[in-house]
């Protein structure tokens, strides 16, 4: 093996353990955006078993005249093992929900089954933090 090769060969493995242990190790932060929707299941629910409840954010705008794309972060159940919210932090999201016209979630998670987001946690802040200033919401 050429000092060429040895060297393309490293800095690859080097790039790919980074990317890797990334992705396997720690959380993703998602976009922030306002809270559209909480929905909490219960035990009677036939969705239980697959999750505990699920979170829906709006993001920005791309065109005034198209509604913000929105992400569904999923927590517990078989589809998020061992990814659970508090009541405590539930309350907290709905509480967002409530106060959506001035307050943005920047949510952190996990991947789950398929393709679901498991929301981990999350930070708040007023819209003007998280860069959108003023006007309409």
């Amino acid at each position: 093996m050429t000092k060429i090769q040895r060297r393309v060969l490293t800095s690859f493995a080097l790039v790919m353990g980074l990317t890797t242990s990334g992705l396997a190790y720690g959380d993703s932060a998602g976009d922030w955006g306002r809270v559209v929707s909480v929905r909490v299941t219960a035990q009677g629910s036939d969705d239980f078993a697959k999750f505990r409840g699920t979170l829906t954010l709006a993001g920005r705008r791309t065109h005034p005249r198209r509604p913000a794309p929105t992400v569904e972060y999923t927590w517990g159940g078989s589809t998020c093992p061992g990814r659970d919210l508090t009541d405590g932090q539930i309350s907290q999201l709905t509480e967002a929900m409530t106060h959506r016209a001035h307050l943005r979630i920047k949510p952190y998670f996990k991947p789950g089954q398929g393709s679901a987001k498991c929301i981990v946690g999350f930070e708040a802040a007023g819209r003007e933090a998280t860069g959108e200033g003023g006007g309409p919401s």
